[in-house]
């Protein structure tokens, strides 16, 4: 059993029970089936995944209190670093709203041997990371 624990009080917050290897392989292969159908749609997949993050930056900043008292209650930082945190994820999802066009396109680069090459844009799947120490709303 997993705990959450409040860092400034010690007082438990929630308990979670581990998910079963089984459990998870039934996660990640729904998502990697559910990438594969949407990959098939293209370009018009990309664009609308594009409007869902837009929906995603406008709910962190209209529930913007709420996201930072649970940061702040479950890793312990100061309110207003909670706060810098939810501004960040905006900004980054304003990056990646207001650039997939550019994303989505292939390059070709003239290399320094004078040959040229191509950048493709090829979707890699779903992609699960965590960085330690950090409370990472949209990674």
């Amino acid at each position: 059993m997993f705990k959450s624990v409040n860092p400034k009080n010690n007082l438990l917050i929630r308990t979670f029970d581990p998910m079963s290897s089984a459990k998870i392989s039934e996660i990640t292969d729904s998502c990697y089936n559910r990438f594969r159908f949407k990959q098939a749609l293209g370009k018009d997949f990309v664009i609308g995944r594009a409007r869902k993050l837009d929906l995603l930056a406008k709910r962190l900043e209209s529930h913007r209190d709420y996201y930072a008292t649970l940061i702040t209650r479950e890793v312990g930082k100061p309110l207003a670093q909670s706060n810098n945190e939810i501004s960040a994820c905006i900004r980054h999802l304003h990056y990646y709203i207001s650039n997939v066009e550019r994303f989505m396109h292939d390059d070709d680069i003239k290399m320094s041997t004078g040959q040229k090459a191509s950048i493709l844009t090829q979707p890699l799947g779903p992609i699960l990371g965590k960085l330690k120490d950090r409370y990472d709303l949209i990674t």
